[in-house]
């Protein structure tokens, strides 16, 4: 069955996507978590929902404007107005309101913390200090988004594309990771987020997070645990291996009974790097080895030593492996 699509103005005016925007109680959380079990929605339509809400928040309510509007008529001139009067009336009414919202989206404007972004090129990553003390280190290709300030936000949100490693200080606002694929919910802890293409990975180290994911009952993780979405949507829950699955925050390469095929795709991500594999068969074989550095040069050597490969070097950005 087809995911129901919501417009941006559908979404900003159900009352509860409205508490999740402004309160961030656990009533509205709740609710938010449902609507992803039952939606496919755009990132980019969620955010847009977003920021009119919080300009809303800032307009007169629609009982205010009736209430003015009804105490201009009951006090109008009881003699005959005409048309022209009329029309010019309303307009100066319509003017009014529309300066009004323009004078508040500027103010809802001016009030919003700066948003930061941070983005890495392929071979390189970078460590991040939030103004709340929390640590990001950003993997390879990857892109992170997140407010400068959090001191008038509900939550410590943070966009993040490609691959993260967290480590989340202690704080009354829950730490909020979105990716493409689903939502993390933080109170403090420390944990590693990957999400490429169609799939999402979550290792958590320690602490507990919370997984919001569409079509997906929400799922609370327990330190040195992995969780899984494959490119076909299915979730996999499974013990972590953390030396294998962190290896490159210490700037290494660790691979446990990886087939090819996904270090094909790594390389590609992370390196912008086209492994061309002439066997087809090659792509199901398992590997299992440690890199002393991220250097995928070193690797692929290794895997011609260890496996009995042949690799060669077409150019800069493309080998190929048989």
């Amino acid at each position: 069955m087809e995911k129901q699509k919501t417009t941006v103005e559908e979404l900003a005016a159900q009352e509860w996507f409205q508490d999740y925007c402004l309160k961030q109680d656990v009533q509205s959380i709740e609710a938010w978590e449902e609507y992803w079990k039952i939606h496919n929605q755009e990132q980019l339509i969620v955010e847009e929902a977003q920021k009119l809400v919080h300009l809303l928040a800032l307009e007169p309510s629609r009982s205010t404007i009736a209430t003015e509007w009804n105490h201009l008529i009951k006090n109008k001139p009881t003699r005959k107005v005409t048309k022209v009067r009329t029309l010019s009336f309303q307009l100066r009414l319509a003017a009014a309101v529309i300066a009004f919202a323009i004078a508040a989206f500027g103010a809802w404007q001016m009030l919003q913390p700066d948003w930061q972004e941070v983005q890495t090129a392929f071979g390189e990553s970078k460590t991040i200090q939030l103004s709340d003390g929390s640590t990001i280190k950003l993997n390879a290709n990857s892109s992170v988004r997140f407010q400068e300030n959090w001191k008038w936000s509900k939550t410590r949100s943070v966009h993040l594309k490609g691959e993260a490693y967290f480590e989340v200080d202690k704080d009354d606002k829950s730490f909020v990771v979105q990716t493409k694929k689903g939502v993390i919910w933080v109170l403090g802890t420390t944990f590693n987020v990957e999400q490429r293409a169609n799939a999402l990975g979550v290792t958590l180290v320690e602490g507990k997070v919370k997984l919001a994911i569409p079509s997906h009952e929400a799922l609370e993780m327990k330190p040195e645990t992995y969780v899984y979405l494959d490119v076909d949507g299915k979730i996999i829950y499974q013990k972590a291996d953390l030396k294998t699955e962190l290896a490159w925050i210490d700037d290494k390469m660790a691979f446990s009974k990886v087939k090819i095929q996904e270090i094909v795709h790594q390389f590609k991500a992370e390196f912008n790097i086209d492994l061309q594999v002439k066997v087809d068969t090659l792509l199901e074989r398992k590997v299992s080895a440690t890199i002393p550095e991220n250097n995928p040069e070193l690797l692929l050597q290794a895997l011609g030593e260890i496996y009995n490969l042949q690799v060669k070097k077409i150019d800069d950005n493309t080998y190929s492996l048989e």
